[in-house]
């Protein structure tokens, strides 16, 4: 079932989320490790673009008005008819603003193109003018040209590399995000999904709330923001333009309740709230731990690039909203209580999730992975809640040691819809935990094992019955679910590891056999 057609089936009216993010490259013996950084903010001198990578080309875009503008593309193994993301930056920004986000596109295939627009980074000067000052001074007659530089964009991917018409997305940011608000209203049905971060009304010459009031229904739209610039911008900012498209999409204004979903005029929009400081705009990309791995899994679903159910959709709390059919694929493992998750294993790679009772107060997972009896490669995983911390331990038996495991985990509180006489809760919080366990030695088939426990309050994990933590043989065996799709794995490769040199290597999972 498609991201879309869950909505639609299963949505009761406007929803506000709010996400804990925690993620870790949680090596044998280390913490919890998490990333951050700014990206260039207004005012600020625009990093120069990165060098293009392998897989990657600089190319030149040409908007109705003759500007010529700098872009980056990267196929990312896609074949013509393909769907395909726009990524566009935010004020005193330039393309290389997305530069956090690229390996997890690549990860999940989703083909890109990222453009300076006009003023800013190798964008500034054009046709012999510096458009630099203008950009700065936020220039509204500049800025309202802006939407033609993103329908340049989405022309290329269509005309020149022959992507998919009919799936095209865009990722935005800030004035990005008002100049992409414009292109989905003047060009209906041509914008697939659309998300953006830190949406506002603050950008002259671009009037996104008006935007918003006429936008393509079926067209998925996404709302990104801190709490923090919810407050600070109040009615300028992301919250106010979130609400305008949830009523814009409403049935209208006097409509039964029993009769609102049957006569809703699209699907309604998701929003998602980091409780994270100064992560306007693209700095979400790092300042809020795993959002690029969720933004990445967003678009793979809703272009259908991966093969297979993937992290960081929302799809796991099978009492709300979010309840996706593609778990019911998994293997169910119960706690001594009762409680529930499923677990999916594609070669080595595991994903676990569930939805929690609401007196949780962490989930303890372990997993492993062997090849016979030589050597075992695994982890202990303790996810608090409702924070989401994560803390782990590695699982090292047998001979030799044991490459390290890589987790990552997503924590979804119960969602609050904001209401004139009190909040409204939905659902029961959930969870999802991915690990990517590596090669180990030995012969014979890759088995991987996975034992799960909860606390409840202040008390001791409640462990299944016959469940014994140190012995994996009482733990449950996970079936490959690539066995017999003639899915091959993605073989081993390594790629630059950025700041300090290094290299790291890429996931293993299904690649597409064409």
């Amino acid at each position: 079932m498609t991201t879309r057609a869950r909505r639609e089936r299963g949505r009761r009216g406007p929803r506000a989320a709010r996400a804990a993010l925690v993620v870790g490259a949680l090596l044998a013996g280390a913490g919890v490790a998490a990333g951050r950084g700014d990206a260039p903010g207004k005012g600020a001198p625009p990093a120069p673009a990165p060098a293009p990578v392998e897989g990657q080309e600089t190319v030149e875009l040409v908007a109705a008005d003759n500007v010529r503008l700098a872009a980056t593309y990267a196929p990312n193994g896609a074949k013509p008819g393909s769907p395909a993301l726009v990524l566009v930056h935010g004020e005193g920004e330039v393309r290389g603003s997305f530069a956090p986000l690229h390996r997890a596109l690549a990860e999940h295939r989703v083909p890109w193109l990222a453009l300076d627009l006009r003023g800013h980074g190798d964008s500034r000067a054009r046709n012999g003018d510096d458009l630099g000052p203008r950009a700065a001074a936020g220039d509204a007659a500049l800025q309202a040209s802006m939407p033609d530089d993103v329908w340049a964009a989405v022309r290329w991917l269509v005309d020149v590399k022959k992507h998919d018409p009919a799936r095209i997305g865009i990722l935005a940011s800030q004035l990005g995000a008002s100049a992409a608000i414009r292109v989905a209203h003047l060009h209906k049905g041509d914008i697939h999904t659309l998300a953006v971060m830190t949406a506002s009304r603050l950008h002259a010459g671009l009037d996104p709330e008006a935007d918003l009031k006429d936008t393509h229904g079926p067209m998925q739209l996404w709302f990104f923001a801190s709490v923090e610039d919810n407050k600070r911008l109040e009615k300028r900012g992301p919250l106010h333009l979130l609400y305008t498209a949830i009523y814009a999409r409403n049935a209208p204004s006097g409509t039964p309740f029993d009769e609102r979903i049957k006569r809703r005029r699209g699907i309604p929009p998701m929003a998602r709230a980091f409780a994270e400081t100064g992560v306007t705009g693209t700095r979400m990309l790092t300042g809020v731990p795993s959002f690029d791995a969720w933004l990445a899994a967003l678009f793979a679903r809703a272009f259908a690039t991966y093969p297979h159910p993937v992290l960081f959709d929302g799809s796991v709390d099978v009492k709300g909203n979010y309840a996706d059919t593609s778990w019911a694929a998994g293997t169910e493992l119960r706690d001594g209580a009762g409680a529930t998750c499923r677990a999916l294993r594609w070669g080595r790679r595991v994903m676990v999730g569930g939805s929690l009772p609401k007196d949780v107060t962490s989930i303890r997972l372990r997993v492993h992975g062997t090849r016979g009896d030589r050597q075992r490669a695994g982890q202990y995983a303790k996810v608090d809640f409702p924070s989401g911390f994560v803390t782990s331990a590695p699982i090292v038996r047998g001979m030799g040691r044991a490459p390290p495991t890589e987790t990552t985990a997503l924590v979804l509180q119960s969602e609050e819809i904001p209401q004139k006489d009190g909040s409204i809760e939905y659902g029961d919080p959930s969870f999802e935990v991915e690990f990517r366990l590596p090669e180990v030695a030995g012969s014979g088939p890759y088995e991987v094992r996975l034992a799960f426990a909860l606390t409840r309050g202040g008390g001791e994990p409640v462990e299944a019955p016959g469940y014994d933590e140190n012995d994996p043989k009482t733990w449950t065996v996970l079936p490959d679910l690539l066995e017999g799709t003639g899915i091959p794995y993605l073989a081993p490769t390594t790629s630059g590891g950025g700041e300090g040199g290094g290299e790291r290597e890429l996931p293993d999972g299904p690649i597409d056999p064409k």
